[in-house]
């Protein structure tokens, strides 16, 4: 007694290959997987930084990088309002840091807030005095402002806190 025969309900095509729809549905069902992540995890950004009491959460370094790494996409695309509120949802102490305040006074900056990206600039050197990131970029604001004399004393400090 020999066993039947088992003939496929969709045959390959002629030449021996899978047909264009069956190779679709295999690139449809990865599309459906990576989209079901996708939401995934843009429901778990949303719901980030909430307890269940509603409170903030402290920021860690992670968070912290994320958000750098938010803040300079959103420079980089022209959504300066969106970097400038971001670098302001942050906390003081990273908040003062070289690395959020020249992007966030680049985007005051960029929005026509000259005087918004002075304050900014001004604030973390009056945290961080010698910083020369930040002499550097309020030289740059002093430029633009027209103040060339401030501009050059500036400069000067900036020069003698890290000289190359």
């Amino acid at each position: 007694m020999s066993l039947p025969v088992i003939e496929p309900t969709r045959p390959l095509c002629r030449c021996g290959v899978q047909s264009r729809w069956q190779r679709l549905s295999w690139v449809r069902g990865w599309g459906v997987a990576l989209l079901t992540v996708g939401l995934l995890v843009a429901a778990a950004r949303l719901g980030r930084g909430q307890e269940a009491t509603g409170e903030p959460v402290a920021e860690t370094a992670a968070d912290t990088k994320e958000s750098l790494t938010a803040i300079r996409e959103h420079l980089q695309k022209g959504r300066y309002a969106e970097g400038a509120e971001a670098c302001a949802g942050l906390p003081d102490e990273v908040r003062l840091s070289p690395e959020v305040t020249i992007p966030w006074s680049q985007c005051l900056e960029e929005q026509g807030e000259l005087e918004g990206a002075n304050r900014v600039v001004t604030e973390a050197l009056a945290q961080q005095a010698g910083q020369a990131q930040l002499l550097g970029r309020l030289a740059e604001l002093q430029y633009r402002r027209g103040d060339f004399t401030g501009c050059a004393t500036t400069l000067e400090l900036a020069f003698q806190a890290e000289p190359e």
